[in-house]
């Protein structure tokens, strides 16, 4: 047989019999908060009658959704659990940490700061993992942008253990690493 008739083959030969997975209720409502991180889907998603019939599509019974409330409740202790893992993973590091810090803007003007860490754990894995990523309501002023990093430098209690903090050379970059040296020392 040449590569075309196995095809076809693979087309026509009869289905097999396909294997129904039972799937608890919090596996399911686990999958959708997964769906709905990772799609970036509104919480409201889960009360449109489309969105309902889908998800039910041939199941008897139906899949309880959890209303939006519940899925915001849900979501925002994940992002708690999350957070105190990161910071946990950050102070049990035997090492120092390094910083890295970019601003920019949106073809929108919308300005953003974003805080990268990153480290070796004890099992000498190198990890990073994004600590902010700050809408900046005011002017990337260095004093701004320090204040906004010495908050989050604070939320994970690092101050101890920073080694660097890498930046580009933007005059106001200049600008918070003094800032931020100082709000540091006075702490």
């Amino acid at each position: 047989m040449d590569e075309a008739e196995i095809f076809v083959e693979s087309i026509i030969a009869p289905a097999k019999e396909i294997e129904v997975k039972t799937v608890s209720a919090e596996e399911h409502n686990n999958l959708l908060m997964e769906f709905i991180i990772l799609q970036n889907q509104p919480f409201s998603l889960v009360q449109a009658e489309s969105f309902i019939k889908l998800v039910n599509y041939g199941r008897d019974p139906p899949f309880a959704i959890p209303k939006k409330d519940a899925i915001k409740s849900k979501l925002t202790q994940l992002y708690h659990d999350k957070k105190e893992s990161i910071k946990t993973s950050l102070l049990d590091s035997p090492e120092k940490i390094s910083l890295v810090v970019d601003c920019w803007s949106t073809k929108s003007m919308k300005s953003f700061q974003g805080i990268l860490a990153t480290w070796v754990d004890s099992d000498w894995n190198y990890q990073q993992v994004v600590l902010d990523l700050d809408v900046l309501h005011h002017s990337h002023s260095g004093k701004n942008l320090a204040e906004s990093m010495f908050r989050v430098i604070n939320e994970f209690e690092i101050a101890h253990k920073i080694l660097t903090v890498t930046c580009d050379n933007a005059s106001n970059m200049d600008t918070m690493m003094e800032e931020l040296a100082r709000l540091l020392k006075e702490k």
